[in-house]
């Protein structure tokens, strides 16, 4: 290489890496080399939100016959599985992560995997509170190397209560898959539905808002030192066991 073109390439190589970068750069936070940004947005997904310091990153979809958008939440932290497993099942501190929580109590215990639970959601004042029976199983996916916390509304197990408004929809899969010893990748996947009338306003609290603040009160969650001395269920314990083993291609 002649001296005049090293001189060149010395003064242009920041220049080139910085063009390099963009060209692998694509819509929605993701490299062109990363397989699950690239699925994620080809599935009709678009980024809403992306929180480098908590590592979370949130879409949104408009699916057909809904009128509301659904919503996809990826998450990846430092945790030991058995904590996950205690926060899930402490239906007492629910309130304590589940965004605009007032109220949640345990209904039915149909076995240690499989729950009902009965939430009040409060609403911004001036809107009424909204209310919701949730049906919980927990699951172990060998298809999909996760563990799973899937959620759907049972609104026949108890009657309208005053004072509330029903919700109508609000089915939640919380897929979790280990990316190593100590290190899970979370994604959410879900839509809620909060029955009557609401103002155009609150559509991002519902569709955004509440999911990705729920997913971060769950991250502080695991950072209670009591959790750590949680005695598990042997049933849930097997849904957890031999966790670090759950990576894609396992």
């Amino acid at each position: 290489m002649s001296r005049r073109l090293t001189q060149w390439w010395k003064r242009h190589y920041g220049l080139l890496s910085l063009l390099l970068s963009c060209s692998l750069w694509v819509p929605g936070g993701a490299w062109a080399g990363d397989p699950d940004q690239n699925t994620i947005l080809a599935a009709g997904w678009h980024l809403a939100k992306d929180d480098h310091i908590h590592h979370i990153q949130a879409y949104l979809r408009q699916d057909s016959g809904k009128r509301l958008k659904s919503f996809l939440i990826e998450a990846d932290f430092s945790a030991d599985p058995s904590l996950v497993a205690a926060v899930f099942t402490d239906f007492d501190h629910y309130c304590d992560w589940i965004y605009r929580c007032g109220e949640a109590r345990l209904l039915h215990r149909i076995s240690d995997t499989e729950y009902q639970v009965y939430i009040i959601h409060r609403a911004p004042y001036g809107i009424t509170d909204r209310d919701t029976i949730i049906h919980g199983v927990g699951f172990r996916d060998e298809k999909r190397h996760a563990v799973v916390i899937r959620t759907w509304e049972e609104q026949h197990l108890l009657p309208d209560q005053p004072h509330y408004i029903r919700m109508i929809n609000e089915e939640m899969e919380w897929i979790f898959s280990s990316r190593g010893p100590g290190k899970v990748h979370l994604e959410l996947v879900g839509y809620a539905d909060p029955g009557g009338w609401i103002p155009r306003w609150i559509d991002n609290l519902v569709q955004l808002d509440a999911p990705y603040y729920s997913v971060r009160g769950l991250l502080r969650m695991f950072k209670r030192p009591d959790y750590a001395q949680t005695v598990l269920p042997p049933d849930v314990q097997k849904l957890w066991v031999n966790f670090d083993t759950l990576t894609p291609g396992s």
